[in-house]
């Protein structure tokens, strides 16, 4: 997987692997799906919260068997991330829940840059999908675990 050139010094192929490698692990405990997309910046006067949703939408979080999918979209320039969760999850999980987790990734972006961020909002995510979506018998990978890019 490459890193597109406008976002290299900000990630690395290291840590994409980590972070795919976080989604893969994540998923072995839960019937949700993760996927992370990342995008250099925000067009001007776009809204973070509305493009999260619209990418959401394009890579087919929203079609996942359970309605079990979240998406973590981050704009790199742009300075904001947001955190997109089908209906099921929601039912199940509340805004605290994720306010907490975005306080955590931005901690850990701020500290240790956006590699470990998404690393850690991966993990932390994939701990509220095992407790109401843990693993069924039956469970399949439905969507990639590689970081995508837009």
């Amino acid at each position: 997987m490459r890193v597109p050139k406008p976002l290299r010094s900000h990630l690395s192929e290291e840590d994409l692997d980590r972070i795919a490698n976080a989604i893969s692990e994540a998923e072995r405990e839960t019937s949700g799906e993760l996927r992370v997309h990342v995008v250099a910046r925000l067009l001007p006067l776009e809204n973070a919260r509305k493009r999260a949703v619209r990418e959401f939408f394009r890579l087919g979080v929203d079609r996942t068997k359970d309605g079990s999918g979240v998406l973590l979209f981050l704009a790199v320039r742009s300075h904001r991330f947001e955190i997109v969760a089908d209906r099921a999850i929601n039912e199940k999980v509340g805004e605290e829940a994720w306010n907490e987790i975005a306080l955590e990734i931005t901690s850990h972006i701020r500290e240790n840059g956006i590699g470990d961020g998404l690393e850690h909002g991966v993990r932390r995510i994939g701990g509220f999908l095992s407790e109401h979506f843990p693993i069924q018998p039956d469970d399949v990978n439905e969507l990639p675990d590689e970081v995508t890019f837009g």
